[in-house]
Formats: C-alpha cells, structure tokens, sequence
C-alpha cells in the first residue's frame, strides 16, 4: 500500500494517508482495443443511446 501527503492550506499540518487503488476487469467483449479503436467503439455507442433517446 502506499501513501498520500495531504496538501494543507491555511496552516494545517500535513499527514500522511492511505491510498487505496482498486481495478476491475471488464468482459473481453466489451473490450474495443486502445486508441482510435477504443474512441471510435465509443462513439459509435454514444450515438446510438443518443439515438434511442431521440425515438421516444
């Protein structure tokens, strides 16, 4: 684990604190490569939500 040192104002002290980190794996399906594969796979979803919103 590591650790975080807080950035006081107006004349806190400073402390150190966990930092956590967490990761999740998505489906291989769901997975559209990285870079323009990934902005294109998304936009292509976003339109089409975008779309059905429009329908009703």
């Amino acid at each position: 684990m590591s650790e975080l040192n807080d950035d006081p104002h107006g004349g806190r002290a400073f402390r150190a604190r966990a930092l956590y980190r967490r990761t999740l794996t998505q489906p291989a399906d769901q997975c559209a490569g990285q870079g323009t594969d990934y902005l294109t796979a998304l936009a292509l979803y976003l339109d089409a939500l975008s779309s059905k919103g429009a329908a009703r």
